[in-house]
């Protein structure tokens, strides 16, 4: 019965610990990343023997208002040697009255083995995050927090 009830115990600490841990966030929806590695990969900057530009455009859910929207412009290439590459990378994502753009750097280095290619990446970039808040449409009746009335935007790296 000891044993049940420290098992108990245990496992709801356990429950709290990882719940305090926790947070939740709206990433871009990249699933078009077959056609563009870049996104997923800045190792693949500069990979091919020619400089390449991509766009792309993701709308989730059409007939529902304030659906996800994603859209994704890179351009990458080689430098002269072919060992290093540089790409740019924007993106605007929405989705309700949130909004973020992103824009990304990417630098990757080639290293040439006996039988094949190793290469590494790097990505750096600013973020900036915005929410309209004020263009909520609220019930009148009802009294809401004043904090949660102004709108935001917040850059961050």
């Amino acid at each position: 019965m000891a044993l049940i009830h420290s098992i108990r115990k245990g496992t709801l600490a356990l429950g709290v610990f990882i719940a305090a841990n926790l947070y939740g966030q709206q990433d871009p929806l990249s699933t078009l990343y077959y056609y563009n590695t870049m996104l997923v990969n800045p190792a693949y900057t500069g990979s091919l023997n020619y400089m390449q530009a991509i766009a792309g455009f993701r709308r989730q859910w059409l007939s529902v208002p304030g659906s996800p929207k994603t859209a994704t412009v890179t351009v990458h290439g080689p430098l002269i040697n072919e060992k290093m590459g540089l790409g740019l990378t924007f993106s605007n994502d929405q989705l309700g009255v949130i909004q973020s753009n992103f824009i990304q750097a990417t630098y990757a280095y080639r290293l040439k083995l006996a039988k094949s290619t190793l290469a590494f990446g790097l990505q750096t970039g600013i973020r900036n995050f915005s929410a309209a808040l004020q263009d909520v449409n609220l019930n009148t009746n009802v009294l809401y927090d004043a904090a949660f009335s102004n709108n935001i935007s917040i850059w961050n790296l």
